[in-house]
């Protein structure tokens, strides 16, 4: 593998996060990586810089609770947030230390989508897409990009088939992660990552 290739998850669940953090390639957190996220949402963020995202007005608390967390929804983007945010309502201390953890996440994003010579952007679809949000999301991730290089990697069980190009791959997940413990199935199937992660071209 190139070691001077990022990877940046794109969401759109915390699965894509927890496998390239899994399989080395994880180096840095990014604003998409331990959210619940639409996938048509993940261009109108990246297009709008994140704008909507921390303004405490399109936070709502929805009074219901993963492990000892309340999640908390964007209803600008429709992204669900579940780490951040404990009791019943949305906590100030909580929501600055929120704002100050993606704050820097979105600018890193930004950073290296500008700088870095070669990336990855790595997306788990956890529903059917019509081509044209695929194609919208490469629009606008060209367009941020500015002719520089990247790849589009993009997984799921949902997909049609598996698609090899030089810009852009899908990867349809075959195996269920029914034989895992139930509180572990959000990871994923540890084989069908690997076969990912290997295939994407250099």
């Amino acid at each position: 593998m190139n070691s001077n290739r990022m990877f940046i998850g794109l969401g759109t669940t915390c699965q894509t996060a927890y496998q390239l953090r899994r399989c080395n390639c994880y180096t840095s957190g990014f604003p998409l990586d331990w959210f619940i996220t639409p996938f048509n949402s993940i261009s109108d963020m990246i297009a709008s810089r994140f704008s909507q995202l921390l303004d405490k007005e399109n936070l709502l608390a929805t009074k219901t609770y993963w492990q000892d967390n309340q999640i908390v929804l964007n209803t600008y983007y429709g992204v669900k947030i579940y780490h951040d945010f404990t009791g019943e309502s949305i906590k100030e201390n909580e929501y600055q230390i929120f704002y100050e953890k993606m704050k820097r996440r979105i600018q890193r994003f930004f950073f290296h989508v500008d700088n870095d010579d070669d990336i990855v952007f790595v997306v788990q679809v956890s529903a059917k897409q019509e081509s044209t949000e695929y194609e919208r999301l490469m629009s606008v991730l060209s367009a941020e990009r500015k002719g520089r290089k990247y790849h589009l990697c993009i997984c799921g069980h949902l997909l049609p088939n598996d698609e090899l190009r030089s810009d852009i791959s899908f990867f349809k997940f075959r195996k269920m992660p029914l034989r895992l413990a139930a509180n572990d199935r959000w990871k994923g199937v540890d084989e069908e990552w690997d076969a990912c992660i290997k295939r994407i071209p250099e």
